[in-house]
């Protein structure tokens, strides 16, 4: 399976965004005294990371030290080992559900140029609010020796769609988390990405999720 690679170009309202995030970063670690910081101030920081990985197509490394945020589907970003190619498109994303609170997507990825020892997870989360990131289990292969795997994960449902239509949808962003070393052998559910032991993550922009039941 082959994704196009494709290079974004933020608008100047996005830019304008990443601008305003990182200037209340670090006006948040003057006010702390620059000692410490609370769960809020390192999500927020981190949002800021990733603002600027997305926004400047490059890897950044946030204010925790891990993981280096890169942009998926960019060529080989600098500071990043290699590329991480997502099938998604700007059309909405299934998001299967069986009538609970939470839903499943499936992410088909494909990265290049990373060391063939790297193991991968997905990660993905709600935004408008941030909600925590949930680490889906061990990816499938799509064919044995070919570096292609389809990845799950969760959300949970917003309280007003607990119980959704098929017309319902949220919008959700999706990161390929890659371990160097040992990943967590099972899915889990993080704050923030810095607790899930990744050495990078590859983020995509905001997507739309169709809820289908």
């Amino acid at each position: 399976m082959m994704f196009p690679c494709t290079r974004r170009k933020m608008s100047s309202i996005a830019a304008v965004k990443a601008l305003l995030i990182t200037c209340l970063s670090l006006l948040t670690v003057a006010c702390s005294g620059g000692s410490g910081s609370s769960g809020f101030d390192a999500k927020f920081a981190e949002n800021a990371a990733i603002v600027r990985a997305l926004g400047g197509e490059n890897c950044v490394t946030p204010p925790a030290g891990r993981p280096r945020f890169c942009p998926a589907d960019v060529n080989s970003p600098a500071g990043g080992p290699g590329t991480v190619e997502v099938g998604l498109d700007q059309t909405n994303l299934p998001c299967n559900s069986a009538g609970s609170a939470q839903c499943q997507i499936v992410l088909p990825f494909m990265p290049e140029g990373l060391p063939p020892t790297a193991m991968y997870r997905v990660a993905v989360r709600t935004v408008d609010p941030f909600g925590p990131w949930r680490i889906g289990a061990v990816p499938t292969a799509s064919a044995p020796g070919v570096p292609d795997y389809d990845g799950s994960s969760s959300v949970d449902l917003p309280a007003p769609m607990t119980t959704p239509s098929s017309a319902e949808s949220i919008t959700v962003q999706v990161a390929v988390l890659v371990y160097l070393g040992t990943p967590p052998a099972t899915a889990i559910e993080v704050e923030t990405l810095a607790e899930s032991g990744a050495d990078f993550a590859y983020v995509t922009e905001e997507r739309t999720l169709q809820v289908v039941r």
